[in-house]
């Protein structure tokens, strides 16, 4: 069995832009640009922030991306923008706006270099959320264009819970939306039990094989975290919102899923 794009998703927007075009909208360079510049103690800042403006101004992404500004995206990712003693960083709204941003870059350019998925996926549904509902649509799309490209278990299972989650935090309790999502909840514990029986694993330590379901493919426990409190919010305090058929469904899978974050972490 291999990863094919759903039939019942093809009728979805996907685009590789329109994230980035709503961000580059809410960025403002000589706050957000410049503190992301500076993101590796103030090292070739200049350089960086040249980089990042270029991108910023023109929509174009060198691919691959190189060492100016790829350092600053990436320590941008680590950060937590909800601790206030995180260094380096800012505090609040206007950091998850900084780190959305770096991973939306990061997210679209991931092809051309080894990165994990996990990681950039469950920080831009956290900033996203933050920052602003109205980017989850979007978000939305991004991984869809990033679904259609990419065959490997792993970051193919990741792109599912990604969407998953993202469409479910931003679904509302009118909407008329039932079998649809009884096919996606179907279509992403198919993508997650292919991965957790990829061959992929051979590499892994024992301990996270097997028991720990789709977290097994990833051994490295940063986003742990974030993963846990967005399953939590999408399927555990949105459950008055989905439908009664479904309900179980939900908190079945999100229970399964942060069982399987204790395991592997």
């Amino acid at each position: 069995m291999t990863n094919e794009f759903p039939a019942f998703l093809q009728d979805k927007p996907r685009s590789e832009r329109s994230l980035f075009d709503y961000l580059c909208c809410k960025i403002n360079p000589k706050i957000d640009l410049v503190k992301i510049s500076e993101a590796d103690y103030g090292m070739d800042a200049k350089e960086h922030y040249e980089k990042l403006f270029q991108i910023y101004s023109t929509g174009e992404m060198p691919r691959p991306l190189t060492w100016n500004p790829r350092e600053v995206l990436e320590l941008t990712k680590w950060s937590q923008p909800d601790d206030p003693k995180w260094k380096p960083g800012t505090y609040g709204e206007r950091d998850h706006l900084q780190r959305a941003f770096s991973c939306c870059v990061l997210l679209v350019c991931a092809d051309d270099y080894s990165h994990e998925y996990s990681d950039l996926i469950s920080r831009l549904i956290e900033s996203c959320l933050v920052w602003g509902r109205d980017s989850l649509p979007l978000l939305e799309e991004l991984i869809l264009w990033k679904l259609l490209k990419k065959a490997d278990n792993e970051e193919y299972s990741f792109c599912a819970l990604g969407y998953l989650l993202t469409y479910c935090l931003r679904r509302k309790k009118k909407d008329k939306d039932e079998a649809f999502l009884s096919e996606l909840f179907r279509w992403f514990i198919e993508c997650a039990n292919l991965a957790a029986q990829s061959s992929d694993f051979s590499s892994c330590s024992p301990k996270y094989v097997g028991s720990s379901w789709l977290f097994a493919s990833t051994p490295f426990e940063q986003s742990f975290d974030v993963w846990r409190s967005m399953i939590r919010k999408a399927l555990f305090l949105q459950e008055e919102n989905f439908p009664l058929s479904l309900r179980k469904e939900a908190k079945d899978l999100g229970e399964k899923l942060i069982a399987a974050i204790g395991r592997s972490a």
